[in-house]
Protein backbone atom coordinates (compact mmCIF):
# COMPACT_ATOMS: atom_id res chain seq x y z
CA UNK A 1 0.00 0.00 0.00
CA UNK A 2 1.36 2.89 -0.74
CA UNK A 3 2.81 5.87 1.89
CA UNK A 4 -0.42 7.54 4.15
CA UNK A 5 1.75 10.70 4.43
CA UNK A 6 2.46 11.03 0.36
CA UNK A 7 -1.57 10.13 -0.19
CA UNK A 8 -3.08 13.34 2.19
CA UNK A 9 -0.46 16.00 0.61
CA UNK A 10 -1.93 15.05 -3.02
CA UNK A 11 -5.34 15.32 -1.71
CA UNK A 12 -4.56 18.47 -0.65
CA UNK A 13 -3.98 20.02 -4.26
CA UNK A 14 -1.19 20.17 -6.60
CA UNK A 15 0.18 23.52 -5.35
CA UNK A 16 0.82 22.02 -1.97
CA UNK A 17 2.17 18.59 -3.54
CA UNK A 18 4.32 20.59 -5.95
CA UNK A 19 5.84 22.64 -3.32
CA UNK A 20 6.11 19.48 -0.88
CA UNK A 21 8.02 18.09 -4.07
CA UNK A 22 10.49 20.71 -4.69
CA UNK A 23 11.42 20.83 -1.11
CA UNK A 24 11.64 17.02 -0.91
CA UNK A 25 13.49 16.13 -4.26
CA UNK A 26 15.57 13.11 -3.01
CA UNK A 27 12.27 11.53 -1.64
CA UNK A 28 10.49 9.14 -4.39
CA UNK A 29 6.85 9.33 -3.29
CA UNK A 30 4.85 5.94 -2.86
CA UNK A 31 1.44 5.85 -4.09
CA UNK A 32 1.09 2.38 -4.92
CA UNK A 33 -2.25 0.62 -4.70
CA UNK A 34 -4.08 3.98 -3.92
CA UNK A 35 -7.54 4.72 -4.36
CA UNK A 36 -7.15 8.05 -7.04
CA UNK A 37 -10.25 7.60 -8.88
CA UNK A 38 -11.82 11.10 -10.34
CA UNK A 39 -9.22 12.61 -8.40
CA UNK A 40 -8.34 16.67 -9.97
CA UNK A 41 -4.33 15.93 -10.65
CA UNK A 42 -3.44 18.32 -12.49
CA UNK A 43 -0.55 19.93 -12.78
CA UNK A 44 0.76 17.68 -9.93
CA UNK A 45 4.67 16.85 -9.95
CA UNK A 46 4.18 13.00 -10.11
CA UNK A 47 8.02 12.39 -11.49
CA UNK A 48 9.69 9.12 -10.50
CA UNK A 49 6.88 8.03 -8.33
CA UNK A 50 5.31 4.93 -7.73
CA UNK A 51 1.87 4.27 -8.90
CA UNK A 52 2.01 0.69 -9.48
CA UNK A 53 -1.63 -0.40 -9.17
CA UNK A 54 -3.05 2.56 -9.11
CA UNK A 55 -6.86 2.91 -9.14
CA UNK A 56 -6.50 6.58 -11.72
CA UNK A 57 -9.63 5.84 -12.90
CA UNK A 58 -11.53 9.08 -14.34
CA UNK A 59 -8.73 10.86 -12.91
CA UNK A 60 -7.50 14.29 -14.38
CA UNK A 61 -4.00 14.06 -14.91
CA UNK A 62 -3.70 17.21 -17.26
CA UNK A 63 -0.24 18.44 -17.81
CA UNK A 64 0.88 16.57 -15.16
CA UNK A 65 4.77 15.33 -14.84
CA UNK A 66 4.86 11.41 -14.72
CA UNK A 67 8.41 11.27 -16.10
CA UNK A 68 9.44 7.63 -14.63
CA UNK A 69 6.97 7.22 -12.71
CA UNK A 70 5.99 3.70 -11.80
CA UNK A 71 2.27 3.14 -13.38
CA UNK A 72 2.48 -0.49 -14.11
CA UNK A 73 -0.84 -2.44 -13.43
CA UNK A 74 -2.41 0.94 -12.77
CA UNK A 75 -6.21 1.81 -13.62
CA UNK A 76 -6.48 4.50 -16.09
CA UNK A 77 -9.56 4.00 -17.63
CA UNK A 78 -10.98 7.46 -18.67
CA UNK A 79 -8.60 9.17 -17.67
CA UNK A 80 -7.55 12.42 -18.88
CA UNK A 81 -4.30 12.53 -19.91
CA UNK A 82 -3.83 15.86 -22.08
CA UNK A 83 -0.55 17.40 -22.25
CA UNK A 84 1.26 14.90 -19.35
CA UNK A 85 4.69 14.18 -19.24
CA UNK A 86 4.77 9.97 -19.47
CA UNK A 87 8.40 9.92 -20.81
CA UNK A 88 10.12 6.99 -19.99
CA UNK A 89 7.03 5.91 -17.50
CA UNK A 90 6.39 2.32 -17.18
CA UNK A 91 3.01 1.22 -18.19
CA UNK A 92 3.14 -2.33 -18.78
CA UNK A 93 0.02 -3.94 -17.79
CA UNK A 94 -2.07 -0.53 -17.55
CA UNK A 95 -5.85 -0.32 -18.50
CA UNK A 96 -5.37 2.22 -20.41
CA UNK A 97 -9.63 2.03 -22.53
CA UNK A 98 -10.81 5.28 -23.24
CA UNK A 99 -8.10 7.36 -21.98
CA UNK A 100 -7.71 10.96 -23.52
CA UNK A 101 -4.71 11.89 -24.94
CA UNK A 102 -3.28 15.06 -26.75
CA UNK A 103 -3.81 16.22 -30.14
CA UNK A 104 -1.50 19.02 -32.30
CA UNK A 105 -3.99 21.69 -33.23
CA UNK A 106 -1.26 23.19 -34.89
CA UNK A 107 1.99 23.22 -37.20
CA UNK A 108 5.56 22.79 -35.29
CA UNK A 109 8.34 24.76 -36.90
CA UNK A 110 11.51 22.10 -36.68
CA UNK A 111 12.21 18.43 -36.54
CA UNK A 112 10.24 16.57 -32.95
CA UNK A 113 13.63 14.81 -31.54
CA UNK A 114 13.37 13.24 -27.95
CA UNK A 115 10.67 14.74 -26.38
CA UNK A 116 7.56 16.88 -27.38
CA UNK A 117 9.04 19.66 -24.86
CA UNK A 118 8.06 23.03 -26.16
CA UNK A 119 5.11 21.70 -27.78
CA UNK A 120 1.45 22.62 -27.04
CA UNK A 121 0.25 22.34 -24.08
CA UNK A 122 -1.90 19.54 -24.48
CA UNK A 123 0.32 17.28 -26.31
CA UNK A 124 1.14 14.00 -24.04
CA UNK A 125 4.35 13.01 -24.13
CA UNK A 126 5.18 9.31 -24.12
CA UNK A 127 8.57 9.22 -25.25
CA UNK A 128 9.98 5.87 -24.62
CA UNK A 129 7.29 4.83 -22.51
CA UNK A 130 6.71 1.44 -21.40
CA UNK A 131 3.41 0.06 -22.40
CA UNK A 132 3.63 -3.55 -22.84
CA UNK A 133 0.65 -5.57 -21.84
CA UNK A 134 -1.27 -2.26 -21.62
CA UNK A 135 -4.88 -2.33 -22.60
CA UNK A 136 -5.95 0.75 -24.57
CA UNK A 137 -9.34 -0.19 -26.12
CA UNK A 138 -10.96 2.62 -27.95
CA UNK A 139 -7.41 4.92 -27.47
CA UNK A 140 -8.14 7.90 -29.73
CA UNK A 141 -5.25 9.78 -30.57
CA UNK A 142 -4.33 11.87 -33.74
CA UNK A 143 -1.21 13.84 -34.96
CA UNK A 144 1.12 12.80 -32.14
CA UNK A 145 5.29 12.79 -33.00
CA UNK A 146 6.99 10.54 -30.96
CA UNK A 147 10.35 10.07 -32.38
CA UNK A 148 12.90 11.12 -35.05
CA UNK A 149 13.45 9.07 -38.37
CA UNK A 150 16.55 8.35 -37.66
CA UNK A 151 15.43 5.58 -35.16
CA UNK A 152 18.95 4.22 -34.74
CA UNK A 153 20.20 6.75 -32.99
CA UNK A 154 16.69 6.80 -30.90
CA UNK A 155 16.07 2.85 -30.35
CA UNK A 156 15.34 3.62 -26.69
CA UNK A 157 13.00 6.41 -26.46
CA UNK A 158 10.62 4.06 -29.25
CA UNK A 159 7.50 3.63 -27.80
CA UNK A 160 6.51 -0.20 -26.50
CA UNK A 161 3.13 -1.40 -26.96
CA UNK A 162 3.84 -4.86 -27.26
CA UNK A 163 0.98 -7.23 -25.97
CA UNK A 164 -1.01 -4.47 -25.37
CA UNK A 165 -4.64 -4.57 -26.33
CA UNK A 166 -5.37 -1.42 -28.42
CA UNK A 167 -8.17 -3.24 -30.19
CA UNK A 168 -10.73 -0.40 -31.86
CA UNK A 169 -8.50 2.45 -30.80
CA UNK A 170 -7.90 5.35 -33.62
CA UNK A 171 -4.54 6.21 -34.00
CA UNK A 172 -4.81 8.34 -37.35
CA UNK A 173 -1.65 10.32 -38.61
CA UNK A 174 0.51 9.37 -35.47
CA UNK A 175 4.37 9.71 -36.08
CA UNK A 176 5.50 6.20 -34.44
CA UNK A 177 9.04 5.55 -35.55
CA UNK A 178 10.29 2.55 -34.48
CA UNK A 179 7.13 1.55 -32.14
CA UNK A 180 7.01 -1.89 -30.77
CA UNK A 181 3.54 -3.69 -31.50
CA UNK A 182 4.86 -7.11 -30.82
CA UNK A 183 2.02 -9.75 -30.42
CA UNK A 184 -0.68 -6.44 -29.72
CA UNK A 185 -3.91 -6.42 -30.67
CA UNK A 186 -4.88 -3.85 -32.87
CA UNK A 187 -8.08 -5.56 -34.62
CA UNK A 188 -10.46 -3.06 -36.38
CA UNK A 189 -7.73 -0.26 -35.28
CA UNK A 190 -7.74 2.88 -37.17
CA UNK A 191 -3.85 3.85 -38.07
CA UNK A 192 -4.41 5.78 -41.34
CA UNK A 193 -1.80 8.13 -42.85
CA UNK A 194 0.46 6.99 -39.76
CA UNK A 195 4.14 6.89 -40.26
CA UNK A 196 5.39 3.85 -38.55
CA UNK A 197 8.70 3.16 -39.93
CA UNK A 198 10.47 0.51 -38.60
CA UNK A 199 8.13 -0.18 -36.38
CA UNK A 200 7.78 -3.74 -35.10
CA UNK A 201 4.05 -5.48 -35.48
CA UNK A 202 5.54 -9.27 -35.03
CA UNK A 203 2.60 -11.72 -34.24
CA UNK A 204 0.35 -8.51 -33.64
CA UNK A 205 -3.61 -9.00 -34.88
CA UNK A 206 -4.32 -6.44 -36.86
CA UNK A 207 -7.71 -8.11 -38.29
CA UNK A 208 -9.58 -5.51 -40.48
CA UNK A 209 -7.11 -2.74 -39.45
CA UNK A 210 -7.30 0.23 -41.55
CA UNK A 211 -3.44 0.73 -42.26
CA UNK A 212 -4.77 3.05 -45.77
CA UNK A 213 -1.95 5.43 -46.95
CA UNK A 214 0.72 4.49 -43.57
CA UNK A 215 4.26 5.26 -44.13
CA UNK A 216 5.52 1.65 -43.22
CA UNK A 217 9.19 1.47 -44.43
CA UNK A 218 11.28 -0.47 -42.75
CA UNK A 219 7.80 -2.07 -40.48
CA UNK A 220 8.18 -5.91 -39.61
CA UNK A 221 4.42 -7.74 -39.76
CA UNK A 222 6.05 -11.13 -39.24
CA UNK A 223 3.27 -13.84 -38.79
CA UNK A 224 0.83 -10.95 -37.53
CA UNK A 225 -2.85 -11.32 -38.90
CA UNK A 226 -3.75 -8.86 -41.57
CA UNK A 227 -6.65 -10.30 -42.47
CA UNK A 228 -9.08 -8.51 -44.29
CA UNK A 229 -6.54 -5.41 -43.50
CA UNK A 230 -7.18 -2.15 -45.80
CA UNK A 231 -3.48 -1.36 -46.70
CA UNK A 232 -4.19 0.61 -50.07
CA UNK A 233 -1.40 3.43 -50.95
CA UNK A 234 0.56 1.91 -47.72
CA UNK A 235 4.34 2.20 -48.64
CA UNK A 236 6.42 -0.13 -47.78
CA UNK A 237 9.56 -0.18 -49.52
CA UNK A 238 12.92 0.82 -48.31
CA UNK A 239 15.46 3.44 -49.07
CA UNK A 240 18.51 2.52 -50.92
CA UNK A 241 22.15 4.17 -49.36
CA UNK A 242 20.11 4.05 -46.20
CA UNK A 243 19.97 1.68 -43.26
CA UNK A 244 15.78 1.90 -43.71
CA UNK A 245 15.23 -1.31 -45.43
CA UNK A 246 11.91 -2.58 -47.07
CA UNK A 247 8.76 -3.99 -45.18
CA UNK A 248 8.91 -7.69 -43.62
CA UNK A 249 5.46 -9.64 -43.90
CA UNK A 250 7.22 -13.13 -43.87
CA UNK A 251 4.36 -15.62 -42.64
CA UNK A 252 1.87 -13.15 -41.89
CA UNK A 253 -1.88 -13.93 -42.71
CA UNK A 254 -2.86 -11.00 -45.59
CA UNK A 255 -6.11 -13.05 -47.21
CA UNK A 256 -8.62 -10.61 -48.46
CA UNK A 257 -6.54 -7.96 -47.38
CA UNK A 258 -6.70 -4.61 -49.44
CA UNK A 259 -3.11 -3.90 -51.21
CA UNK A 260 -4.11 -1.60 -54.07
CA UNK A 261 -1.68 1.55 -55.29
CA UNK A 262 0.51 0.25 -51.85
CA UNK A 263 4.51 0.58 -53.15
CA UNK A 264 5.49 -3.15 -52.22
CA UNK A 265 8.84 -2.43 -54.02
CA UNK A 266 11.31 -5.49 -51.80
CA UNK A 267 8.82 -6.69 -49.82
CA UNK A 268 9.45 -10.06 -47.93
CA UNK A 269 5.62 -12.07 -48.35
CA UNK A 270 8.15 -15.28 -48.15
CA UNK A 271 5.28 -17.74 -46.55
CA UNK A 272 2.50 -15.05 -45.78
CA UNK A 273 -1.09 -16.12 -46.89
CA UNK A 274 -2.23 -13.59 -49.74
CA UNK A 275 -5.05 -15.75 -50.76
CA UNK A 276 -7.73 -12.94 -52.05
CA UNK A 277 -5.64 -10.21 -51.86
CA UNK A 278 -5.97 -7.21 -54.03
CA UNK A 279 -2.97 -6.33 -55.14
CA UNK A 280 -4.25 -4.35 -58.17
CA UNK A 281 -1.50 -1.45 -59.46
CA UNK A 282 0.31 -2.33 -56.02
CA UNK A 283 4.14 -1.91 -57.02
CA UNK A 284 6.03 -5.51 -56.96
CA UNK A 285 9.61 -5.02 -57.67
CA UNK A 286 11.56 -7.50 -56.13
CA UNK A 287 9.19 -8.63 -53.92
CA UNK A 288 9.63 -11.90 -52.29
CA UNK A 289 6.98 -14.56 -52.24
CA UNK A 290 8.44 -17.63 -51.70
CA UNK A 291 6.42 -20.24 -50.66
CA UNK A 292 3.22 -17.52 -50.45
CA UNK A 293 -0.17 -18.70 -50.81
CA UNK A 294 -1.93 -17.17 -53.44
CA UNK A 295 -4.76 -18.73 -53.83
CA UNK A 296 -7.74 -17.15 -55.60
CA UNK A 297 -5.52 -13.85 -55.91
CA UNK A 298 -6.35 -11.65 -59.10
CA UNK A 299 -2.64 -11.18 -60.20
CA UNK A 300 -3.87 -10.35 -63.96
CA UNK A 301 -1.96 -8.13 -65.87
CA UNK A 302 0.46 -7.72 -63.18
CA UNK A 303 4.73 -7.83 -63.85
CA UNK A 304 5.88 -10.47 -61.83
CA UNK A 305 9.11 -10.87 -63.74
CA UNK A 306 12.04 -11.81 -62.05
CA UNK A 307 10.58 -13.00 -58.74
CA UNK A 308 10.96 -15.58 -56.25
CA UNK A 309 7.73 -17.31 -55.96
CA UNK A 310 9.26 -20.71 -55.49
CA UNK A 311 7.10 -23.15 -53.95
CA UNK A 312 4.12 -20.43 -54.13
CA UNK A 313 0.38 -21.80 -53.68
CA UNK A 314 -1.26 -20.46 -57.25
CA UNK A 315 -4.31 -22.70 -57.06
CA UNK A 316 -6.90 -21.00 -58.47
CA UNK A 317 -5.30 -17.57 -58.93
CA UNK A 318 -6.15 -15.39 -62.04
CA UNK A 319 -2.53 -14.64 -64.01
CA UNK A 320 -4.39 -13.43 -66.79
CA UNK A 321 -1.94 -11.16 -68.99
CA UNK A 322 0.42 -11.58 -66.17
CA UNK A 323 4.36 -11.08 -66.81
CA UNK A 324 5.93 -13.67 -65.74
CA UNK A 325 9.36 -13.58 -67.58
CA UNK A 326 12.21 -15.26 -65.58
CA UNK A 327 10.00 -16.03 -62.50
CA UNK A 328 10.77 -18.78 -60.03
CA UNK A 329 7.99 -20.87 -59.90
CA UNK A 330 10.03 -23.98 -58.74
CA UNK A 331 8.07 -25.81 -56.83
CA UNK A 332 5.19 -23.93 -56.97
CA UNK A 333 1.38 -25.45 -57.15
CA UNK A 334 -0.20 -23.89 -60.35
CA UNK A 335 -3.56 -25.38 -60.09
CA UNK A 336 -6.69 -24.48 -62.06
CA UNK A 337 -5.12 -21.09 -62.32
CA UNK A 338 -6.54 -18.52 -65.20
CA UNK A 339 -3.14 -17.97 -67.76
CA UNK A 340 -5.07 -16.78 -70.55
CA UNK A 341 -1.91 -14.78 -72.29
CA UNK A 342 0.68 -14.79 -69.97
CA UNK A 343 4.27 -14.39 -70.77
CA UNK A 344 6.70 -17.16 -69.64
CA UNK A 345 10.08 -16.74 -71.55
CA UNK A 346 12.71 -17.88 -69.40
CA UNK A 347 10.39 -19.15 -66.57
CA UNK A 348 11.78 -21.72 -64.18
CA UNK A 349 9.11 -24.72 -63.45
CA UNK A 350 11.36 -27.04 -61.74
CA UNK A 351 9.12 -29.53 -59.87
CA UNK A 352 5.98 -27.11 -60.19
CA UNK A 353 2.94 -28.67 -60.51
CA UNK A 354 0.54 -27.74 -63.16
CA UNK A 355 -2.48 -28.82 -63.78
CA UNK A 356 -5.94 -27.82 -65.70
CA UNK A 357 -4.46 -24.31 -66.81
CA UNK A 358 -7.26 -22.13 -68.18
CA UNK A 359 -5.65 -20.21 -71.69
CA UNK A 360 -9.04 -19.52 -72.56
CA UNK A 361 -10.49 -15.76 -72.15
CA UNK A 362 -13.22 -14.67 -69.82
CA UNK A 363 -16.80 -15.85 -71.08
CA UNK A 364 -15.33 -18.21 -73.76
CA UNK A 365 -15.25 -22.04 -73.43
CA UNK A 366 -13.17 -23.79 -70.83
CA UNK A 367 -9.99 -24.79 -72.67
CA UNK A 368 -7.28 -26.11 -70.39
CA UNK A 369 -3.21 -27.94 -70.16
CA UNK A 370 -1.35 -28.66 -67.95
CA UNK A 371 1.90 -26.86 -68.59
CA UNK A 372 2.35 -23.02 -68.58
CA UNK A 373 4.68 -22.91 -71.72
CA UNK A 374 2.16 -25.20 -73.62
CA UNK A 375 -0.49 -22.70 -72.41
CA UNK A 376 1.65 -19.72 -73.51
CA UNK A 377 2.49 -21.65 -77.06
CA UNK A 378 -1.57 -22.51 -77.53
CA UNK A 379 -2.72 -18.84 -77.06
CA UNK A 380 0.20 -17.82 -79.79
CA UNK A 381 -1.54 -20.54 -82.01
CA UNK A 382 -4.97 -19.34 -81.36
CA UNK A 383 -4.31 -15.61 -82.16
CA UNK A 384 -1.65 -15.48 -85.21
CA UNK A 385 -2.37 -16.72 -88.31
CA UNK A 386 1.43 -17.09 -88.88
CA UNK A 387 2.02 -19.37 -86.07
CA UNK A 388 -0.85 -21.71 -87.27
CA UNK A 389 0.19 -21.99 -91.05
CA UNK A 390 3.75 -22.98 -89.45
CA UNK A 391 2.55 -25.47 -87.52
CA UNK A 392 0.57 -26.85 -90.40
CA UNK A 393 1.30 -30.64 -89.74
CA UNK A 394 2.03 -30.90 -86.20
CA UNK A 395 1.46 -34.06 -84.32
CA UNK A 396 3.54 -34.49 -81.34
CA UNK A 397 1.85 -35.68 -77.95
CA UNK A 398 -1.47 -33.65 -78.35
CA UNK A 399 -4.57 -35.41 -77.45
CA UNK A 400 -7.48 -33.50 -77.95
CA UNK A 401 -10.61 -34.23 -76.10
CA UNK A 402 -14.20 -33.14 -77.19
CA UNK A 403 -17.04 -33.40 -75.00
CA UNK A 404 -18.98 -31.54 -72.58
CA UNK A 405 -18.23 -32.29 -68.91
CA UNK A 406 -20.41 -30.46 -66.40
CA UNK A 407 -22.57 -32.83 -64.94
CA UNK A 408 -20.59 -34.79 -62.34
CA UNK A 409 -20.81 -38.16 -64.65
CA UNK A 410 -19.26 -36.42 -67.42
CA UNK A 411 -16.54 -34.39 -65.60
CA UNK A 412 -15.70 -37.99 -64.30
CA UNK A 413 -14.85 -39.21 -67.67
CA UNK A 414 -12.89 -35.96 -68.21
CA UNK A 415 -11.12 -36.77 -64.92
CA UNK A 416 -10.02 -40.10 -65.52
CA UNK A 417 -9.26 -39.83 -69.46
CA UNK A 418 -7.04 -37.12 -68.78
CA UNK A 419 -4.59 -38.87 -66.22
CA UNK A 420 -4.67 -42.26 -68.11
CA UNK A 421 -3.03 -39.90 -70.95
CA UNK A 422 -1.04 -37.90 -68.86
CA UNK A 423 0.29 -41.09 -67.29
CA UNK A 424 1.37 -42.37 -70.65
CA UNK A 425 3.35 -39.20 -70.94
CA UNK A 426 0.75 -37.32 -73.84
CA UNK A 427 -0.64 -34.07 -73.33
CA UNK A 428 -4.55 -33.91 -72.84
CA UNK A 429 -6.11 -30.95 -74.00
CA UNK A 430 -9.78 -30.42 -72.70
CA UNK A 431 -11.81 -28.53 -74.57
CA UNK A 432 -15.00 -28.16 -72.58
CA UNK A 433 -18.62 -27.26 -74.01
CA UNK A 434 -20.03 -25.77 -71.59
CA UNK A 435 -21.71 -22.92 -73.38
CA UNK A 436 -23.81 -22.48 -76.81
CA UNK A 437 -22.14 -23.22 -79.91
CA UNK A 438 -21.27 -20.54 -81.87
CA UNK A 439 -18.73 -20.12 -84.94
CA UNK A 440 -15.91 -18.96 -82.69
CA UNK A 441 -16.21 -21.87 -81.17
CA UNK A 442 -16.67 -24.37 -83.95
CA UNK A 443 -13.35 -22.69 -85.25
CA UNK A 444 -11.66 -22.68 -82.24
CA UNK A 445 -12.22 -26.61 -81.75
CA UNK A 446 -10.91 -26.60 -85.27
CA UNK A 447 -7.37 -24.98 -84.73
CA UNK A 448 -6.89 -27.21 -81.57
CA UNK A 449 -7.46 -30.11 -83.49
CA UNK A 450 -5.13 -28.71 -86.17
CA UNK A 451 -2.02 -29.60 -84.35
CA UNK A 452 -3.48 -32.67 -82.47
CA UNK A 453 -2.07 -35.97 -82.91
CA UNK A 454 -5.36 -37.44 -82.35
CA UNK A 455 -8.76 -36.53 -81.24
CA UNK A 456 -11.06 -38.60 -78.71
CA UNK A 457 -14.65 -37.37 -79.02
CA UNK A 458 -17.11 -38.28 -76.65
CA UNK A 459 -20.43 -38.72 -78.66
CA UNK A 460 -22.82 -39.20 -75.79
CA UNK A 461 -24.28 -36.42 -75.93
CA UNK A 462 -24.95 -35.09 -79.11
CA UNK A 463 -25.60 -31.26 -78.90
CA UNK A 464 -22.04 -30.75 -77.49
CA UNK A 465 -20.09 -32.29 -80.64
CA UNK A 466 -21.99 -32.60 -83.62
CA UNK A 467 -20.75 -29.14 -84.94
CA UNK A 468 -17.29 -29.27 -84.52
CA UNK A 469 -16.90 -32.72 -85.94
CA UNK A 470 -18.87 -31.64 -88.54
CA UNK A 471 -16.21 -28.78 -89.08
CA UNK A 472 -12.90 -30.61 -88.52
CA UNK A 473 -13.58 -33.85 -90.55
CA UNK A 474 -13.68 -32.47 -93.75
CA UNK A 475 -11.58 -29.66 -93.00
CA UNK A 476 -8.49 -31.88 -91.64
CA UNK A 477 -7.85 -35.45 -92.73
CA UNK A 478 -4.68 -36.24 -91.32
CA UNK A 479 -5.62 -36.57 -87.75
CA UNK A 480 -7.76 -39.59 -86.15
CA UNK A 481 -10.77 -39.18 -84.49
CA UNK A 482 -11.75 -42.11 -81.90
CA UNK A 483 -15.28 -41.27 -80.92
CA UNK A 484 -16.44 -42.28 -77.70
CA UNK A 485 -20.33 -43.47 -76.92
CA UNK A 486 -21.65 -44.58 -73.41
CA UNK A 487 -23.15 -47.96 -74.03
CA UNK A 488 -26.71 -48.07 -74.27
CA UNK A 489 -26.67 -44.52 -75.71
CA UNK A 490 -27.51 -43.76 -79.38
CA UNK A 491 -25.28 -41.67 -81.74
CA UNK A 492 -26.83 -38.29 -83.04
CA UNK A 493 -29.08 -38.37 -86.78
CA UNK A 494 -25.95 -37.00 -88.70
CA UNK A 495 -23.24 -38.94 -87.38
CA UNK A 496 -23.16 -41.69 -89.96
CA UNK A 497 -22.46 -39.44 -92.42
CA UNK A 498 -19.17 -38.69 -90.53
CA UNK A 499 -18.25 -41.73 -89.27
CA UNK A 500 -17.89 -42.57 -93.17
CA UNK A 501 -14.74 -40.97 -93.60
CA UNK A 502 -11.00 -42.07 -93.74
CA UNK A 503 -9.93 -40.55 -90.54
CA UNK A 504 -12.98 -41.40 -88.11
CA UNK A 505 -12.70 -45.07 -86.34
CA UNK A 506 -15.11 -47.42 -85.31
CA UNK A 507 -17.01 -45.95 -82.54
CA UNK A 508 -15.61 -47.53 -79.02
CA UNK A 509 -18.74 -48.06 -76.34
CA UNK A 510 -17.29 -48.05 -72.96
CA UNK A 511 -19.83 -49.50 -70.39
CA UNK A 512 -18.22 -47.55 -67.30
CA UNK A 513 -14.86 -46.12 -66.41
CA UNK A 514 -12.91 -48.58 -65.36
CA UNK A 515 -14.28 -50.11 -68.87
CA UNK A 516 -13.03 -47.09 -70.86
CA UNK A 517 -9.23 -47.07 -68.82
CA UNK A 518 -8.83 -50.70 -68.86
CA UNK A 519 -9.64 -50.87 -73.04
CA UNK A 520 -7.53 -47.63 -73.53
CA UNK A 521 -4.26 -48.55 -74.71
CA UNK A 522 -5.35 -51.50 -76.72
CA UNK A 523 -8.89 -50.51 -78.05
CA UNK A 524 -8.37 -46.62 -78.54
CA UNK A 525 -4.85 -45.81 -78.29
CA UNK A 526 -3.35 -49.01 -80.73
CA UNK A 527 -5.95 -48.61 -83.42
CA UNK A 528 -5.20 -44.63 -83.25
CA UNK A 529 -1.22 -45.10 -83.75
CA UNK A 530 -1.68 -47.45 -86.36
CA UNK A 531 -3.92 -45.37 -88.19
CA UNK A 532 -1.08 -43.00 -87.78
CA UNK A 533 1.75 -45.22 -88.88
CA UNK A 534 -0.33 -46.60 -92.43
CA UNK A 535 -0.83 -42.85 -92.98
CA UNK A 536 2.75 -42.41 -93.17
CA UNK A 537 3.53 -45.09 -94.69
CA UNK A 538 1.46 -45.11 -97.42
CA UNK A 539 2.94 -41.00 -97.66
CA UNK A 540 6.33 -42.25 -98.29
CA UNK A 541 5.45 -44.94 -100.97
CA UNK A 542 3.55 -42.22 -102.82
CA UNK A 543 5.37 -42.04 -106.42
CA UNK A 544 7.31 -38.79 -106.79
CA UNK A 545 5.82 -37.46 -110.64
Amino acid sequence: MGNPEHVSLLLSGSRAWNAWRQEHRDIHPDLSNVDLSSANLRDADLQDTNLHGANLRGADLGRANMERSNLSGADLQGASLLGTMLREADLSGADMRKVSLGRLRRKVAGPVMQSLEGMLADVTNMSGAKLAGANLEGLQVSVLDLLPRDINDHRELALDFSGANLAGATLRSMHLYGANFGDADLQFANLESSKLWQADFTGANLLEANLKNTELHGAHFDHANLANADLSGAKCSGFGGTPVESGAFAGAILAHAALEWADLSGVNFSGADLSATALNRAKTRDVCLHGAILRETDLSKMDLSGLDMGEADLTDANLRLASLNRTNLSGATLTNCAVYGVATWDTLLDGAKQKSLRINQEGEPTITVDDLEVAQFLYMVLHNEKVKSIIDSATGKIVLILGRFEPPRYKAVLTALHDALQARDLVPIIFDFTQPDSRSIVETAGTLAHFSRYILADITDARTVRDELGYITPNLLSVPIQPLLQAGKETYLTFDQISERNQVLDTFEYRDIPHLIAALDEEILAPLEAWIAAKRKKTRSKPRT
